[in-house]
């Protein structure tokens, strides 16, 4: 096989990219994730689930400690350090990113990063940043391609 021959393309390093690559990988096939991104990681991962989901939990902390007197519990003013709650959403954001990039980095399936120049293709063109560049000549099996690009929001919906 050509090193840019592949049974499956996935278009998308994040979780849903992962887990598609992985499986069909570890089920004998070639395998290759194409990742367009400027990060390893995915948007739910760097922007989207988990630094929502620190935000949430860090007011639901606040919350249950002002509110802890009906079990009895005396935690006295409860202040909030709003810097300090960024700096954990960051640092938790950048421990399951880490260990995304790992993941993605395995040997079992190939791993694509940016492509630039004059043999590539953008898939998306009309996006200010395109979700996917990858060389042309590539050739990429239109029966096994999955597209796993997450959430985008956009204006013109």
């Amino acid at each position: 096989m050509g090193e840019y021959d592949f049974e499956v393309a996935v278009i998308g390093g994040g979780s849903a990219g992962y887990a598609t690559a992985r499986t069909t990988a570890g089920g004998g096939r070639r395998t290759v994730v194409i990742e367009g991104g400027g990060e390893l990681g995915g948007l739910c991962i760097l922007r989207g689930c988990m630094p929502t989901k620190a935000l949430l939990h860090a007011a639901d902390v606040r919350h249950q400690a002002r509110r802890s007197g009906v079990w009895g519990l005396e935690p006295g003013e409860v202040g909030f350090d709003f810097p300090a709650v960024m700096r954990r959403k960051a640092a938790m954001v950048e421990e399951f990113a880490s260990y995304r990039r790992g993941q993605l980095q395995d040997s079992r399936f190939k791993l694509i990063r940016r492509w630039k120049g004059p043999q590539c293709s953008r898939v998306a063109p009309e996006r200010k940043t395109p979700l996917v560049m990858m060389p042309a000549p590539m050739p990429v099996p239109r029966k096994r391609l999955t597209m796993s690009l997450g959430l985008a929001s956009s204006s013109s919906r």
